[in-house]
């Protein structure tokens, strides 16, 4: 079997969003993109994932990359960012493989109506067949 490289997207969740109360003050949500936001998307990006956000309780995101090789974590943060937040804003992560060395390219990166915090990092490259694999969480503290 050949060597499967995976690289697990995580943007990890700390603390409960709103656990015990109906009120949704502390939402993070799936962006609904229009086609042209698809394209330009597509064009820069492999694959991307955007969040909007409703923050009442938190002062910071932070967000990272794990890398994992057969299923075995062998990077804890190939990529690190700690941003603070506002109250409403949107989470940006995407990803690009390079065609000429086939190396992975990670972009994160935060923006409310301060500003944008943003971080890229690359990755050695992948053997085909690529592997990518996502969970979807947000540490908000």
């Amino acid at each position: 079997m050949k060597k499967l490289l995976g690289i697990l997207m995580f943007i990890l969740l700390v603390g409960t969003l709103s656990a015990c109360d109906d009120n949704a003050s502390n939402i993070i949500a799936a962006v609904d993109v229009s086609d042209r936001e698809e394209t330009i998307l597509s064009t820069l990006t492999n694959q991307s994932f955007l969040f909007d956000f409703n923050n009442e309780d938190y002062e910071e995101v932070s967000m990272w990359v794990e890398k994992y090789e057969q299923g075995e974590l062998v990077d804890d943060q190939l990529g690190y960012l700690t941003s603070p937040v506002d109250e409403t804003g949107l989470i940006i992560f995407a990803t690009k493989i390079d065609g000429v060395d086939e190396q992975q390219t990670f972009h994160i990166g935060v923006g409310d109506e301060d500003g944008v915090s943003s971080l890229t990092t690359r990755d050695t490259p992948l053997t085909p067949p690529y592997s990518l694999r996502g969970l979807h969480k947000t540490s908000l503290k």
